[in-house]
């Protein structure tokens, strides 16, 4: 019988491949697997006061490829482009974050 460990480990490895759910990027120099939620992105907009604004991409990544903890405001070159994160949250050694760019009008 797998612990309730192996379990999360197994689910951790189908949430982050690349034939199911995942895609490789580039976050500051180095390539990882990430997994982008465009729904999840769509969902909290719609919670949200109209007006407010949360970001441009979300995605999930391990928290060993990822490294230290975010910070709200840190920039991340993420593939070719420099955006700053906007949201974080870890659940069971997975982080979530929401990252934007700035942009002139």
């Amino acid at each position: 019988m797998s612990s309730f460990k192996e379990i999360l480990e197994q689910d951790a490895k189908t949430f982050f491949n690349e034939d199911e759910f995942s895609s490789e990027h580039n976050i500051d120099g180095k390539d990882v697997i990430i997994t982008m939620d465009n729904d999840l992105l769509k969902e909290r907009k719609a919670k949200h006061a109209e007006g407010t604004y949360l970001g441009d991409l979300l995605f999930s990544i391990k928290k060993e490829d990822f490294g230290a903890e975010p910070a709200i405001g840190q920039h991340v070159k993420f593939d070719t482009d420099t955006k700053f994160v906007t949201d974080f949250q870890e659940d069971m050694g997975i982080y979530i974050i929401t990252l934007s760019e700035n942009k002139s009008w």
